[in-house]
């Protein structure tokens, strides 16, 4: 009979998918997972992840793809209002799931690339709930709106953040203005730390601000005009 090396590893090598890796780069955090953290997660060497990926910036990719996916349409019977404000809703709800997201975002240009069907599925039920306007404004409106949406998300990431001490962003906010090196003292604070900033701070505010600005708006402005199909590409 023969014997086994000693330290040889027996049995199924693990089975896994890029569905896979991409579900562990997310559970790490998707602005700060390395290949190797993703290989520890699924029980492998980091060299077979690239059985299944080219990159990192590969796994980005289909990571964003994943999330995109999982935007849910507004209720279609539901008033344009109310479309835009459950489609703020849906985008929150996927900064707050995976940590991370708001930062790559920012950091992927073209990002938006995997949202083009749910952006064209928004637009259609806004036109058909009587938005006030044309394709163009209701690209703009959605556009605007996810702007505001992904801007709160990642002003409200980065206040939970720990450092290495433990302090919060929101704690270190704190410190900031009660310290009068910074903070003039013949003047009143304006924005300090508030407790809602734990969660959309003002985000609700915001987007029915928007909203009623958009039932006042007159039939035709500039940046109503939908965005040339080719032109830089950076979608800005």
């Amino acid at each position: 009979m023969s014997r086994q090396r000693p330290g040889k590893k027996t049995g199924p090598k693990p089975q896994f998918s890029a569905d896979d890796v991409v579900r562990c780069a997310l559970a790490e955090g998707l602005d700060r997972f390395t290949i190797a953290q993703v290989a520890s997660h699924l029980g492998v060497v980091p060299s077979a992840v690239y059985r299944h990926v080219r990159n990192r910036d590969d796994i980005v990719m289909r990571a964003l793809a994943y999330v995109a996916a999982q935007l849910q349409l507004p209720d279609a019977n539901g008033s344009w209002q109310e479309i835009l404000r459950q489609m703020v809703d849906s985008i929150w709800e996927l900064y707050a799931r995976y940590r991370g997201l708001g930062t790559v975002i920012v950091q992927t240009p073209g990002a938006h690339v995997h949202m083009q069907r749910y952006i064209n599925d928004l637009v259609a039920l806004l036109l058909k709930a009587d938005f006030p306007g044309d394709r163009g404004r209701a690209l703009f409106a959605i556009d605007f709106l996810a702007d505001i949406t992904a801007g709160t998300a990642l002003f409200m990431e980065h206040y939970e953040l720990e450092d290495d001490q433990g302090r919060s962003g929101y704690d270190r906010a704190q410190a900031i203005f009660a310290d009068s090196t910074w903070m003039p003292a013949d003047l009143e604070p304006v924005y300090p730390p508030d407790p809602s900033w734990h969660n959309r701070g003002f985000l609700h505010q915001k987007v029915d601000f928007i909203i009623e600005a958009l039932q006042t708006l007159p039939p035709s402005r500039e940046y109503d005009r939908e965005m040339p199909r080719q032109g830089t590409g950076d979608g800005n």
